[in-house]
């Protein structure tokens, strides 16, 4: 195999230091590298030029700072607890970039790693797996490190990878090996499905929290598609809903749904933010006075049946930027969206769940100074 497991009976890389970004000058103030969302959304993880740092989002505030030996690329939580997955980043990685060292910041302390042979592009985490993706192969391991599955796909350098969270459902979605098509794999029954999403090569893949929806998009950023995976009767994925975006090509930064999975928020490099209306979870298909009511419809849906685009739904609530990448999330009341920028913004943003329009900036602070 092209990994190597080592469980390392500990190795401390930690120089404790705890700072306040008030007090620091510009010049010292460390550079985001990476950020991410835990997997209930109440968190987020930052990756700077010396270490990492991590924000609680109910109440904003800085949870810790570790400075490491150097940069730190990826920070990958596991929902509050003390195991972290590290990998390193930047010009001089602190760690190696083709390794996951997995950190206990109760010991403060590397506990294992895993090493690749090449690169890793993201790691995903739930309570009884680890995925480590590179350029062209998915790798699941249990939590012991051992190695369950290799599952090879296309060319994939933004590490594009989804694992669902829930206990109720172990659902892990990946590109397969052609273009546009997603590979969804149940880890409790074994049982795989592929999806032919997009003719183009795939952007973004984003799973609910218990591997029952999959939202994905494709490299021309346009159009969202979001499938069910779990229809019953052992049958195929079938695909719920198909919303626009926009019209422009773009990148897709961010897709992710709400808890009760009725919503998407999607961010992208045209610096707006969208949020979409999939409907009640347990409803296959709104019907077209719902979706009208809803999201927005093209003034031209008559012409739906000479161009998709026309009779394309458009989204329920929209925000306009920030002009940086960022990515997205719900708030947990389900009636907020959380916004983390790279230029070290964060926001949270209000909308009416049943009525189209703006959101409204309801809060913003400043984490980090920009990249």
């Amino acid at each position: 195999y092209a990994t190597k497991v080592v469980r390392l009976a500990g190795r401390n890389f930690l120089h404790q230091k705890r700072m306040n970004l008030a007090q620091l000058s510009p010049q010292s103030t460390p550079h985001v590298l990476y950020i991410g969302f835990n997997q209930d959304f109440g968190c987020f993880s930052v990756g700077t030029n010396t270490g990492f740092r991590i924000y609680n989002c109910d109440t904003f505030r800085e949870s810790f700072v570790r400075d490491l030996d150097g940069p730190i690329g990826i920070v990958e939580m596991l929902f509050h607890c003390n195991i972290l997955a590290l990998v390193g980043g930047g010009k001089t990685p602190g760690l190696t970039p083709t390794k996951v060292m997995i950190w206990d910041d109760n010991q403060l302390m590397a506990i294992g790693e895993i090493a690749h042979r090449s690169e890793v592009r993201s790691v995903k985490l739930r309570r009884d797996k680890i995925v480590v993706c590179l350029d062209q192969n998915v790798y699941l391991y249990n939590f012991d490190l051992q190695m369950i599955r290799k599952y090879d796909t296309a060319q994939n350098p933004k590490g594009i990878v989804g694992l669902s969270p829930s206990p109720n459902g172990s659902v892990l979605c990946c590109p397969s090996i052609q273009k546009g098509h997603v590979r969804v794999a149940d880890l409790t029954t074994g049982k795989e499905d592929f999806i032919a999403a997009h003719e183009s090569p795939l952007s973004y893949i984003a799973i609910n929290h218990d591997g029952s929806r999959i939202a994905t998009a494709s490299e021309k950023g346009t159009i969202i598609r979001v499938y069910n995976t779990k229809p019953g009767n052992g049958k195929q994925p079938v695909l719920m809903k198909e919303v626009r975006r926009g019209t422009h090509y773009t990148e897709i930064y961010s897709i992710s749904f709400s808890m009760d999975s009725r919503f998407i928020v999607v961010s992208s490099g045209r610096g707006t933010i969208h949020i979409f209306d999939l409907g009640a979870a347990d409803v296959p298909m709104p019907t077209e006075e719902e979706s009208a009511e809803k999201n927005r419809k093209s003034t031209f849906g008559f012409l739906s049946s000479v161009s998709g685009y026309f009779g394309s739904e458009w989204s329920l609530a929209w925000y306009k930027g920030p002009d940086v990448p960022c990515i997205c999330a719900f708030g947990q009341d389900n009636a907020s969206v959380l916004v983390v920028a790279s230029n070290g913004q964060f926001l949270r943003l209000g909308f009416h769940r049943e009525k189209a329009g703006e959101m409204q900036c309801l809060e913003s602070e400043i984490f980090c100074a920009g990249m």
